[in-house]
C-alpha cells in the first residue's frame, strides 16, 4: 500500500513540477517574437492536454457535484484499500489482498503513462522552449 500512495504522490509531484516550468518559461518569453512564441504555446497547449489527462487518471475532474462513479479514478482504489489496512484485515481477506493489488497495478500504469509522456511529449517540447533566447525588453530611450 505504501509504494502504491508513493507512486502516485510522486507522479503529482512530477505533474506539479512541469506545471511550474512550464509557466515559468511561458512568462519569461513576454518579448520574444510573436510568431515563435505561438508555435511552442501551441505545443505547450497539447502537452498542458496531456498532463491534464494523466491527472485525470489519478483524480476526478474538479468542479464535479452530485453523485456520480469515482471507481475509474486511481485516488479511489488508493481509498478502498487504505480502508482495508487501517481496519487490519489485509492479510486475512481476500478482498483486502485484491484491493491491494489493484492499487498497485493502477499506480504502476500511472506511473508508466507519465514516464511515457515525459519521454515523448515532456523532454522534446522542453528541448525547443531551451532553445528559445529570453529577451529582456526593449531598451528605453530618453524623451527630450
Amino acid at each position: 500500500m505504501k509504494s502504491s500512495v508513493e507512486r502516485a504522490s510522486k507522479v503529482m509531484e512530477g505533474i506539479r513540477e512541469c506545471r511550474k516550468i512550464m509557466e515559468a518559461y511561458k512568462n519569461s518569453w513576454v518579448f520574444v517574437e510573436d510568431s515563435l512564441k505561438k508555435s511552442v504555446l501551441a505545443e505547450a497547449d497539447s502537452v498542458t492536454k496531456k498532463l491534464n489527462d494523466i491527472e485525470q487518471m489519478l483524480f476526478s475532474p474538479e468542479g464535479q457535484k452530485g453523485i456520480r462513479d469515482d471507481s475509474k479514478y486511481i485516488i479511489s482504489d488508493l481509498y478502498n484499500a487504505s480502508g482495508y489496512v487501517s481496519q487490519g484485515s489485509v492479510e486475512s481477506g481476500s478482498n483486502a489482498q485484491r484491493a491491494l493489488e489493484i492499487a498497485d497495478e493502477r499506480t504502476k500504469q500511472l506511473s508508466k503513462a507519465f514516464n511515457e509522456f515525459l519521454e515523448k511529449s515532456w523532454t522534446p517540447w522542453r528541448a525547443i522552449a531551451d532553445k528559445i533566447e529570453i529577451k529582456k525588453g526593449k531598451t528605453v530611450e530618453p524623451v527630450e
